[in-house]
């Protein structure tokens, strides 16, 4: 029997609530009891950021980091991880060498990307893509040049890993999470005499899972007579604002973290499982969900809602109004939700509920999964080392702006072309991240135009950046503000998209880069008409997704 390639998973983010840390702790333990040597390295988590109330799987090692600087700390600079890195690979390697699977941040990959110019028979490297974003697939197209695989976890994540990297078609694997599904499907009580319980675990967040929609189909609930009950389970940047919704809403409430085993109860204590996400890769708790026979309803984003769910069959998906120029409203869908949810005739749930155990079961079982992982492990330990070029740097992001993985070599000359052409004018940049902080000697070379920052993110709301303050976007206009400039170059579509919560107050949206259908045109582009909004480059995806 040939050996076993042990495994060395990369957490950025540290024992962080999420679906990425759960499948690194689930992995890892599978494999572990299957004999395959195995370590996790945990870095610390970032601000903002809730652990997970969980414990590491017996038999898997731990590399602790959590001492050193947060990942998103070192602006690029990973000197610091490499020597930490390279002692777990010699400690897991025995005679032949060790898979490496960096997570979730351009940074982490630039250490594997260290570790193939010293080491390189020593490691194979695997990038998994867990997120329908452009920003995951410019990493693996950044790091392509170390990547024996990259695995997608859905359908639609994986043919557009082939589009990005057509040369590298053959090495782009498909490997959906697998989730625990016990042996017999739960049967609850009726309905008759109890409220319609209904629960989401996650990440109480805005930009992504889009949170406040289930405040909106509370009401709608309410308003439509529907005795219903909502817990929220978790934590994040908008628990203020749904803790003060809870307040005035009865039937909803929101508990803190818990345990995996605490999450298992509530999920086989709750008829319906709701997400209502922008966007997802293929979600664990959705997946977990329909393990414990509790009926998904959740958002038809482009990447794995629709391949785990049909429609009325084993579970409800929700129009997102899924199209680069046009975002549903959380208002719009918590009332579609509401909608669906409302309109179960009596009878159906039982039989929901079942065929979306028999789903995971038949599908995404925890099993099922670590075969494909190990398949791909005995794989990529055949393939020839993989090096990254010495005249390249490492790093992802930067800390000038000359370039990285987040900012294109001519960021700067585009945005300071576009600020000057703004003379007189009350601008804010839309986005506080590296594409920002990387571009800040630009910005301050304007500063006489510079009215502040706006971010999707709430807990960014009130705070400031060099002195400026940052607002919400719905707060544009009182501001002052006359103009907006998405600062970002991975996300610049996705915000685009939304443009209309600046158009509505009478403000002017600019984009640094040309769309995918114009790369070669003007980059600098403004939002003003329905026109515009129908257009070829409006409609295409980021340049970066094909970059």
């Amino acid at each position: 029997m040939p050996a076993q390639t042990p495994m060395l998973i990369a957490l950025p983010c540290g024992l962080s609530a999420g679906g990425v840390t759960t499948w690194a702790l689930r992995l890892s333990g599978e494999l572990s009891q299957r004999g395959y040597a195995c370590a996790l390295i945990l870095h610390r988590l970032r601000a903002g950021d809730s652990p997970i109330a969980a414990t590491i799987p017996p038999g898997v090692r731990v590399v602790d980091l959590t001492a050193l600087p947060a990942m998103d700390a070192v602006a690029g600079d990973v000197s610091i991880f490499v020597p930490h890195y390279a002692r777990a690979v010699e400690s897991l390697r025995g005679q032949g060498p060790v898979a490496i699977s960096p997570n979730l941040m351009g940074d982490c990959f630039a250490i594997a990307a260290a570790l193939t110019q010293t080491m390189p028979d020593a490691v194979r490297t695997i990038g998994w893509c867990h997120l329908d974003s452009d920003y995951d697939r410019r990493v693996l197209a950044h790091y392509e040049p170390i990547l024996h695989a990259c695995v997608g976890v859905s359908d639609w994540i994986v043919d557009s890993l082939r589009r990005s990297l057509p040369a590298r078609a053959a090495d782009a694997h498909n490997i959906p999470y697998g989730v625990v599904v016990p042996e017999a499907c739960l049967v609850r009580p009726p309905l008759g005499g109890r409220p319609l319980r209904l629960v989401y675990p996650g990440r109480v967040d805005e930009n992504v899972k889009r949170i406040s929609a289930l405040v909106h189909m509370v009401d709608a609930l309410t308003a439509a007579g529907v005795e219903h009950e909502l817990t929220i389970i978790g934590d994040g940047p908008a628990s203020g604002a749904i803790d003060a919704a809870a307040r005035t809403r009865p039937s909803m409430r929101r508990l803190p973290p818990v345990t995996p085993d605490a999450i298992v109860h509530a999920l086989d204590t709750h008829d319906l499982f709701v997400l209502p996400s922008r966007v997802e890769g293929l979600s664990v708790a959705m997946l977990e969900a329909m393990a414990h026979a509790c009926v998904p309803v959740v958002t038809m984003v482009r990447s794995g809602a629709a391949q785990a769910i049909t429609h009325q069959r084993n579970g409800l998906l929700i129009d997102a109004g899924d199209n680069p120029t046009h975002d549903a409203t959380p208002q719009q869908i918590g009332q579609a939700m509401a909608a669906a949810i409302g309109a179960i005739e009596p009878g159906q749930l039982s039989a929901l509920a079942r065929a979306a155990w028999a789903t995971a079961r038949e599908r995404y079982s925890m099993q099922a999964h670590a075969d494909r992982v190990c398949n791909l492990l005995e794989r990529v330990a055949r393939m020839p080392p993989r090096a990254w070029p010495t005249t390249r740097a490492c790093s992802f992001t930067s800390t000038n702006s000359g370039g990285s993985g987040t900012v294109p070599s001519d960021a700067a000359s585009r945005l300071a072309r576009l600020l000057g052409s703004l003379t007189g004018r009350h601008v804010l940049l839309h986005g506080t991240g590296r594409h920002t902080i990387e571009l800040g000697e630009v910005i301050a070379a304007h500063a006489d135009r510079i009215a502040g920052f706006t971010d999707d993110d709430p807990s960014r709301a009130n705070a400031t950046m060099w002195g400026w303050p940052i607002v919400s976007p719905d707060q544009a206009a009182s501001f002052g503000a006359t103009d907006v400039i998405i600062s970002s170059w991975l996300h610049q579509e996705a915000i685009w998209a939304r443009r209309a919560v600046y158009e509505r107050q009478g403000l002017r949206v600019h984009r640094v880069y040309a769309g995918v259908d114009d790369a070669s045109a003007a980059p600098v582009q403004s939002g003003v008409s329905p026109a515009q909004a129908n257009s070829p480059s409006a409609r295409a995806v980021s340049a970066a997704v094909r970059a």
